[in-house]
């Protein structure tokens, strides 16, 4: 961990921005000190690390989600022949299998998997363990997708645009697929220093989420800190990031439609200025 770390590390301590995308920016808060900095950078760099994926029960409690998105996915999703990509270990695919029968999710991780049937033996049937990539499960046969927690930042433009393809093919002829990202405009580009989330999420446990921007490759990597009972563990997770009319472009080369943007799963149009979260509805014509 310490060798492959070291070239990050370096790059946090010459003030490259450091944020989080999970909840609002008001959780953030700018750090000058560079004695603070430099003991972030000390719990990082002597903590175990771990791909995010395989953490089930930790990425719980380092993402919780963005605020209104399960209740968007759920009225999206609530009836009809509906795809769910990325379910993760089941916030908002549990409910929504459980009031739509016909709903079917997918994820690449077992881990992920394992944990959301562990607490919902009741909706087993309903998950596939598949990579959104490559799984194919018939042209014409959705009446949506959903992707919902800023799936699409996973993949690097020309895997999206597989995935974009892959998500057309499936669907109905007029059907809608729903995703968001989070707004790249509330990103801290002309900001330095070191910018952390800290998050108690319950007695004796402490989240803080380190993002590192590269804003040449529009890339993201993002270590959350999980700190109980005097022991610190890094999940890590590496991310794109796209501007509204990249996703646009791309929505519209795989065969979309109507494609319309919104901010904050508010149904208004999208304001830079203030929503945090992209929302994108193409549908297949």
């Amino acid at each position: 961990m310490h060798v492959q770390m070291a070239g990050l590390l370096d790059r946090i301590s010459k003030h490259l921005a450091v944020s989080r995308i999970a909840h609002p920016p008001v959780d953030l808060r700018q750090i000058e000190n560079q004695q603070q900095i430099a003991e972030n950078l000390k719990n990082i760099q002597s903590a175990a690390m771990f791909n995010v994926f395989q953490c089930a029960e930790m990425y719980d409690l380092a993402y919780p989600g963005y605020e209104g998105d399960s209740d968007y996915y759920l009225e999206k999703g609530k009836a009809g022949d509906v795809l769910y990509l990325g379910v993760g270990t089941g916030r908002v695919f549990a409910p929504l299998a459980r009031q739509n029968p016909k709903a079917v999710g997918v994820d690449s991780s077992s881990e992920m998997i394992s944990l959301l049937w562990k607490k919902n033996p009741d909706i087993n049937g309903q998950v596939l363990k598949a990579d959104a990539l490559s799984i194919d499960l018939g042209a014409n046969k959705f009446d949506g997708v959903i992707a919902p927690y800023s799936f699409l930042q996973l993949f690097d433009k020309e895997d999206m645009g597989r995935l974009l393809t892959n998500v057309h093919k499936t669907l109905k002829l007029g059907g809608v697929f729903h995703t968001d990202t989070c707004s790249p405009f509330s990103f801290p580009f002309k900001k330095k220093g070191h910018e952390v989330s800290i998050n108690a999420v319950s007695k004796g446990t402490r989240v803080a989420i380190y993002i590192i921007y590269d804003h040449i490759m529009q890339t993201m990597k993002e270590l959350a800190v999980v700190s109980s009972g005097g022991e610190d563990k890094v999940l890590e997770m590496n991310l794109f990031y796209y501007f509204p009319h990249e996703l646009s472009e791309s929505l519209t080369n795989a065969g979309f439609v109507e494609v319309r943007i919104t901010g904050d799963y508010k149904d208004e149009i999208f304001d830079p200025s203030e929503h945090e979260v992209v929302v994108f509805e193409a549908r297949k014509s």
